[in-house]
């Protein structure tokens, strides 16, 4: 299943991936906008962006968290803005220091499939599914693109969900 949605994905237009990170990025906007932490990843390849909504925030005043990755391991850092922020090797943008990131009102996390529960399928690290067990949230947010999202999938003890998946076309809430 990971490598037909990540075929699927890179199938996408340009002017598509715009257009329905736009709206995706609206409605999280209009459900979340009022809340003060969020904790968002960078979007790589054909990812929903979340480049426009991270620096909407950021100019909101609030407080932005991004994933730092690396070898065996994810953290997060404070982001303040491109000024403070390097690219790394998959082309997502990372602040400069990892912090012990215990708390935060809103996480927002990619994967390559999503079902109806929010139980998802990542990049195969298992990296958000340490994450999620860690990190307090009052809300975990799922984008997707709705054709992500997918009506069986193997889930794991391990396997974490989140509680609002996010697609151009539906908003999909754990029951």
């Amino acid at each position: 299943m990971r490598s037909h949605m990540k075929i699927k994905r890179k199938e996408n237009s340009e002017q598509f991936i715009n257009n329905a990170s736009a709206i995706i990025r609206d409605k999280f906007l209009s459900e979340f906008g009022h809340y003060k932490s969020f904790a968002i990843y960078w979007e790589i390849n054909s990812e929903v962006k979340t480049s426009e909504l991270i620096n909407h925030l950021i100019q909101l005043g609030k407080t932005v968290y991004l994933p730092i990755y690396r070898k065996d391991s994810i953290g997060f850092g404070l982001y303040n803005g491109l000024e403070e922020a390097i690219t790394n090797k998959k082309g997502a943008k990372e602040p400069m220091n990892i912090i012990k990131l215990t708390n935060v009102d809103v996480i927002v996390v990619p994967a390559l499939a999503f079902n109806r529960e929010g139980f998802r399928i990542g990049y195969g690290a298992g990296f958000y599914d340490r994450i999620l067990k860690i990190i307090k949230t009052k809300h975990r947010v799922g984008f997707a693109y709705d054709f992500q999202v997918v009506n069986e999938m193997p889930i794991d003890p391990y396997d974490e969900p989140v509680d609002i998946v996010i697609t151009e076309k539906n908003t999909y809430r754990r029951t």
